[in-house]
């Protein structure tokens, strides 16, 4: 029997995906796949070509703790539970959707689980990998309190059941596209509704959903996405600060990047994206011509943003100004302060972030592209995101 061609034995793998960003469960994955765009479905290529892969759903502009426990939930076939002394502080239900069928069966520390985060998905990964090894004892003591019981998800012990983590164009440090935008509500009404209008769905009433019920915010079947969309950002939830948006400032995801873990035998993977160069006359960044057009004032907004601080305080240098057209380049690089190696494409090393050179694409052509990436462009770094996996068996 030929074996050279045998892939090795290896875990599931679950990609998580990035702001307003939707998974295999989701209605709207049926029309646009998220992970593939216009490029077809990346799950079923990967799947043909022999690799265990999933598409997890969570909420598309909730925080980095809802879409956590969210994605718990998932992964384990139970009800989210938001946790008590949280779903408290910021107002919302303690309850959300229950997933009757566990997206990985047997989930355990001998059959562990890969990730492949896109953008504010590598957010979600990370605090949902130190909330599972460490626990949130606050959490165990709040449900106590009025009576309850706790989620397992806030137990923790379990770190041991991630082996991967592979951060695809995530802001690790924060984006200044919070800093450099102006009104940032402004910004995402006109990102969304842009790319809703490029990828052909804008008019497809109900079929994108916020999963926002904790806070009582439901999508209606006659209405449109536009109107959803500045129904919800008008909503009180973004007063309480527990959304993506919030997470996604530098100051806040170094704030939270303080609070998590790096795991001696999780292997970690980073892949930075830019579609940006500087200009003649200044330092300042400009997209490239083929950056996705809907970007590209984005991309023109982070790329002359420094020489100025952050709200916190945080100075933003020219390092910031190179960009893919929403995350800088330099932030997704690794999180600052961990342990990181620039990977040689042979054997990664545990317990630290393996760097991979910076791609050449802009935030939505990794993940398939809207109509400026090519398809074989697209699964060629899907099919080394996945090799790179299989050299840490």
């Amino acid at each position: 029997m030929e074996t050279e061609n045998l892939k090795p034995q290896k875990y599931p793998t679950v990609f998580v995906h990035g702001l307003f960003g939707w998974g295999e469960r989701d209605e709207l994955y049926r029309f646009v796949p998220y992970w593939g765009l216009s490029n077809g479905d990346m799950m079923s290529f990967l799947r043909n070509e022999g690799w265990d892969c999933r598409a997890a759903s969570v909420g598309p502009l909730s925080s980095a703790w809802d879409r956590a426990c969210e994605l718990y939930a998932q992964l384990t076939g139970s009800r989210v539970d938001y946790g008590e002394a949280h779903s408290k502080k910021y107002g919302h239900s303690r309850y959300g959707a229950e997933f009757d069928t566990p997206l990985i069966p047997c989930w355990s520390a001998e059959n562990k689980v890969n990730f492949v985060a896109h953008s504010f998905g590598g957010a979600t990964v990370r605090l949902f990998m130190d909330i599972l090894a460490n626990g949130r004892p606050e959490e165990i003591s709040a449900a106590k309190d009025v009576g309850s019981a706790p989620s397992p998800f806030f137990a923790g012990g379990h770190g041991d059941m991630v082996h991967s983590l592979s951060a695809l164009a995530v802001p690790h440090n924060g984006s200044t596209l919070t800093e450099s935008s102006g009104s940032l509500s402004a910004a995402v009404i006109g990102l969304c509704v842009a790319a809703a209008k490029a990828l052909g769905i804008i008019d497809y009433n109900g079929v994108f959903d916020f999963k926002l019920e904790q806070f009582g915010i439901y999508r209606c079947r006659d209405e449109s996405l536009s109107d959803y969309v500045t129904r919800m950002l008008g909503a009180r939830f973004m007063s309480t600060g527990d959304h993506a948006l919030h997470d996604l400032s530098v100051d806040n995801s170094l704030a939270l990047n303080k609070t998590l873990s790096v795991f001696p035998d999780v292997f970690y993977f980073s892949y930075p994206t830019c579609r940006s160069h500087e200009g003649f006359a200044s330092y300042r960044h400009r997209p490239d011509r083929g950056m996705t057009p809907i970007l590209k004032h984005y991309s023109a907004s982070i790329g002359k943003w420094y020489g100025g601080a952050t709200a916190g305080g945080y100075p933003i240098g020219r390092e910031w100004l190179p960009n893919d057209g929403l995350v800088n380049t330099f932030s997704a690089m690794y999180p600052f302060g961990e342990r990181f190696t620039v990977f040689s494409g042979e054997s990664p090393s545990p317990g630290a972030w393996n760097v991979m050179p910076v791609t050449r694409l802009d935030h939505f052509a990794v993940m398939g592209g809207i109509f400026n990436a090519s398809p074989a462009e697209v699964k060629g770094l899907y099919l080394d995101i996945m090799k790179n996996i299989d050299k840490t068996y």
